[in-house]
């Protein structure tokens, strides 16, 4: 059973699910936002104590003007965390919540149990171009996220209620003003990984168009504990495309710590 509530920190309201028993997991969603339980949050909350909070400027979430950065949003996030009382968190992020999450990590690791980072943004190397999203229509996005063009095709068929449009574009702006500026990446993260001791998983589609699969190697190189997953036939959207198949090899990684 999942349950949605608010959870208040440092004034700011924020939409949570959570659902589950077992060692807190805390999810941190990517430039869509979060917009329901899904298929992937049922089936690591058996097992997990699995949290998933809308980020400030996201959603039904407050838009507070003080946070207009990464590093703003992370060091916020270090409260949230402290916030829930509980010990150390599993700590899961997708793409621009991957960005995030690493950047949570090299702040207080002592926070963290592990690091799982599906298709994260981040780091940038010259020989491997990275796409401006920005860009990108919102059917674009879609479009180029996913490997099963059939799963994109159910999307962009569905009607948009007025509020959903009015939440795709607060998603969007909010994207924009934490990532934009920087070209989705902090160039001094990379060797800050280096000094991580935390064990960290890295789990990639071997088609992501968005954040480039080559860059799993990348990641792979600079977390000193790591694991790294490859998913043939996915794109950008693990924990969407193949929810299942993304919770086992989490659970997998999770189980052996």
């Amino acid at each position: 059973m999942q349950f949605e509530s608010t959870y208040t920190v440092r004034g700011v309201k924020l939409r949570m699910f959570r659902g589950g028993h077992g060692e807190p997991t805390l999810f941190l969603h990517g430039a869509a936002g979060l917009s329901h339980w899904t298929p992937f949050f049922e089936t690591m909350s058996h097992g997990f104590d699995f949290i998933a909070i809308e980020h400030p400027g996201y959603g039904k979430s407050d838009s507070p003007e003080w946070i207009s950065s990464i590093d703003e949003l992370a060091t916020f996030y270090l409260d949230v965390i402290e916030g829930l009382g509980v010990e150390r968190v599993h700590l899961i992020g997708s793409s621009l919540g991957g960005w995030l999450a690493s950047e949570i990590a090299v702040r207080n690791s002592a926070l963290l149990r592990s690091l799982t980072l599906l298709g994260p943004a981040g780091l940038r190397r010259d020989d491997i171009p990275v796409p401006d999203m920005l860009s990108w229509t919102p059917q674009e996005v879609t479009r180029k996220a996913y490997f099963d063009q059939e799963i994109v095709e159910r999307i962009l068929s569905m009607d948009m209620t007025d509020e959903q449009k009015q939440m795709l574009a607060k998603n969007r702006a909010s994207t924009a003003r934490l990532g934009g500026p920087t070209g989705f990446f902090n160039p001094a993260l990379e060797e800050q990984l280096r000094q991580l001791t935390t064990p960290s998983l890295v789990l990639w589609g071997d088609t992501d168009l968005i954040c480039p699969t080559p860059y799993a190697d990348v990641w792979s190189s600079a977390l000193p504990r790591v694991r790294k997953v490859i998913l043939p036939r996915c794109g950008h959207l693990p924990h969407f495309e193949q929810p299942e198949e993304t919770a086992r090899h989490i659970k997998a990684f999770l189980g052996e710590l």
